[in-house]
């Protein structure tokens, strides 16, 4: 029974191996020709087509002036107008501090000025007739344009114990309290002009050469889906090393004062139009050693194509370098392409339809 059983196990396994072998030869026969038979592919004929970019970015809203206002000088604040949250006008008076001493030694000054003029006048009298000399006379001139300069150096410092607004604007929370004795890193208060803002954001470098002023972007805020537009009015004339971006710089319109500055800004940014674009589908793009290359069809056969590739959608690439209208690229059985494989395209379509 058992030799039954292993007699019948050894003709199962040399049937298996027969099929097995001639299965093999028949996928290795080529065809009656002697050729391979040709692969199925799908493929789109490259044209151009007009490509209007645009770049997402993030940025940030900052006020269009700020500052930490300080004096200029230590002292004790004997008068502090600052309502925060308040609007103030250019040049209004907001700390003044204790010019006491300052005010006791300019009007002391003064009426030292004023002796020296009488004193001086007289002199300039009695020279006509040799009453005194030219010496006395220009002692006398020297004394009065030192005393006048002193009086413009005292009125200097009390100048500087007056604190006013540098622009209009709005006063943030205050640090200190009237009578508080303040030095001059004393920081009392920021002002922020916020009428108009400005908005800060980046680029990567690449897109440097599509960046044309006058340019006006897009950028929305969390919180709100209202789209708000802002002008570039500056580019950052050198590219940051350490994340390779060049900064731009816009202005917002914010009179209305919905927008803060510190806010993050969603920023959509249009490039340059190119009319003149060749689009082609991701999938076709193929990383190698030295760059990217897809796989064209000419003469009914396959050949790699390196390409250099610039703006990119979700489905997207743009070709900006070797690839031209007409070109055959194959969209499908990338993989198992190679050099001069003979090629058959089931379906044919322009890289307009890919859009």
């Amino acid at each position: 029974m058992r030799s039954i059983f292993f007699i019948i196990a050894f003709i199962l396994v040399l049937v298996v191996l027969r099929l097995t072998l001639f299965s093999g030869n028949e996928a290795a026969k080529p065809s009656a020709n002697g050729v391979k038979p040709a692969i199925p592919v799908k493929a789109i004929v490259a044209s151009y087509e007009n490509l209007e970019q645009t770049i997402p970015t993030t940025g940030s809203l900052l006020a269009f002036e700020d500052v930490n206002l300080m004096p200029e000088m230590a002292g004790k604040i004997t008068s502090l107008n600052i309502n925060e949250g308040k609007r103030v006008a250019k040049g209004e008076l907001l700390v003044k501090l204790n010019d006491q001493e300052l005010q006791a030694s300019l009007k002391k000054t003064e009426a030292n000025i004023t002796l020296q003029q009488d004193v001086l006048k007289r002199q300039n009298e009695l020279l006509k007739i040799q009453g005194v000399s030219q010496e006395e006379r220009d002692k006398t001139q020297q004394s009065l344009d030192a005393a006048m300069a002193d009086a413009e150096y005292y009125r200097a410092l009390i100048n500087k114990t007056e604190l006013r607004a540098p622009f209009s604007g709005v006063l943030g929370l205050r640090n200190v309290s009237e009578g508080a004795f303040v030095g001059n890193n004393t920081n009392i208060c920021s002002l922020f002009k916020i009428d108009e803002l400005k908005l800060d954001f980046s680029l990567p470098e690449r897109y440097i050469a599509s960046l044309k002023l006058p340019l006006e972007v897009q950028f929305t805020v969390q919180g709100s889906e209202k789209t708000y537009l802002a002008n570039v009015f500056a580019i950052q004339p050198a590219v940051e090393e350490s994340t390779r971006t060049v900064r731009l710089r816009a202005s917002v319109e914010n009179t209305s004062g919905e927008l803060m500055p510190g806010r993050f800004a969603n920023v959509i940014v249009p490039l340059v139009n190119n009319d003149q674009a060749i689009m082609i589908p991701t999938q076709c793009i193929v990383p190698v050693l030295k760059g990217q290359q897809v796989w064209v069809s000419r003469n009914g056969l396959a050949q790699a194509q390196k390409v250099e590739v610039g703006y990119r959608t979700e489905k997207l690439v743009e070709i900006t370098s070797g690839l031209a209208p007409g070109d055959t690229i194959i969209t499908s059985g990338i993989m198992s392409l190679r050099p001069d494989a003979s090629l058959k395209i089931t379906s044919l379509e322009t890289t307009k339809a890919g859009k």
